[in-house]
C-alpha cells in the first residue's frame, strides 16, 4: 500500500504545480489585459482632452480672430505713418516703432496660425518644382549670419502636384524653427531627393520626392519628441503651439508624411515626404 499512497502524493503534486503553473499564466494574461484597458482609457481621455482643446479653439478663432486682425492692422498702419515722420523722430523712439512693429508681425501670425488650422482648406495643387519653393522660402526668411545655410538639392528632383502656399508655409515653419534652435549660429541643411517609398510595386509605384530640413541647433528632449505636432504643445516663451501641427496637417492633406528626429545639444530632423506621381485633383 506504500507505493501506491506514494504514487497518488506525487500525483497529486504534480495537479498542484500544474494548477499553479496555470493560475501563474491566467493572472499574467489578467495582468496584461488591465494593463491594455488602462492603456485604452488613459488614450480615451488625452484624444477627449485633445478634442474639447480643439473645440473651444475653433471657437475662439471663429469668434476673435476678425476682431484681432484688424486692431492688428490700425496698429500697423500707425506705426507705418509715424515711421514715416523721420525729421521728428529720434533714435529711441524710432527703436521702439521697431520693436511695436515686430511684435505685431508675430501677434498677426499667431491670428493666422488659428485660423489656418480651424477651417478646412482644400489644397489648390499644381505642378511645382520644390527646389525652387525651397530657395523662395529661403529667400524670405531673414537668416542671422552666424547661421550657414547648406544647400543639398537634387538637380533632377521633378516637378510634382502640390498646393505652393500650403507646402511653402510647411517650410517656413520648419526653417524659422531651426534659425530659433540655434541661437549661438550652426550649420542649417537642407535636402531634398527622390526615393523609392515603402511597398512600392513596381518601376514607378509609389515614389516619393523627399524634403528634409537638418539643424545643429539645441535639439528636443526625448520627452517632448513625440508631442510636438500635437495641437496647443509648446515649449517655446511666445507662440501657441500651432506651427508644427498646422505642417503636419497640410503634409497630410497632400498624402504625405512628415516625422522627426533629434537628439538634445546635438541638432534636429525634420523629414517630409510627398507623393512624386500624385495626379492632380480638381478644385473646382
Amino acid at each position: 500500500m506504500k507505493p501506491k499512497g506514494n504514487f497518488q502524493i506525487k500525483r497529486l503534486l504534480l495537479e498542484l504545480v500544474e494548477d499553479r503553473r496555470r493560475l501563474v499564466a491566467d493572472g499574467e494574461e489578467l495582468f496584461k489585459k488591465i494593463e491594455q484597458i488602462a492603456q485604452d482609457i488613459e488614450q480615451w481621455i488625452e484624444e477627449r482632452i485633445q478634442k474639447e482643446k480643439l473645440a473651444i479653439m475653433d471657437q475662439l478663432a471663429k469668434g476673435i480672430a476678425h476682431e484681432l486682425r484688424n486692431n492688428l492692422a490700425v496698429i500697423r498702419a500707425s506705426i507705418y505713418y509715424l515711421s514715416q515722420q523721420k525729421e521728428a523722430m529720434n533714435p529711441s523712439i524710432k527703436r521702439h516703432l521697431e520693436k511695436l512693429d515686430r511684435q505685431s508681425v508675430l501677434s498677426d501670425k499667431i491670428v493666422t496660425d488659428l485660423l489656418d488650422f480651424s477651417r478646412e482648406q482644400v489644397p489648390h495643387v499644381v505642378q511645382v518644382n520644390l527646389n525652387n519653393l525651397v530657395e523662395e522660402t529661403l529667400a524670405q526668411l531673414e537668416i542671422p549670419d552666424p547661421i550657414c545655410v547648406v544647400r543639398d538639392l537634387d538637380p533632377h528632383l521633378p516637378s510634382i502636384s502640390v498646393d505652393p502656399q500650403q507646402i511653402q508655409k510647411v517650410f517656413l515653419n520648419l526653417l524659422s524653427n531651426a534659425v530659433q534652435a540655434m541661437p549661438l549660429g550652426g550649420t542649417l541643411t537642407v535636402t531634398t531627393r527622390k526615393d523609392q517609398g515603402s511597398g512600392a510595386e513596381g518601376p514607378g509605384a509609389s515614389e516619393v520626392v523627399e524634403i528634409s530640413f537638418k539643424d545643429t541647433g539645441v535639439g528636443i528632449p526625448p520627452e517632448n519628441l513625440s508631442r510636438i505636432f500635437e495641437p496647443l504643445f509648446t515649449t517655446k516663451a511666445r507662440g501657441i503651439g500651432l506651427g508644427l501641427a498646422i505642417s503636419k496637417l497640410y503634409v497630410e492633406r497632400h498624402k504625405g508624411t512628415i516625422e522627426a528626429e533629434s537628439r538634445v545639444n546635438q541638432g534636429s530632423t525634420f523629414t517630409i515626404k510627398l507623393p512624386a506621381n500624385q495626379k492632380k485633383e480638381s478644385t473646382s
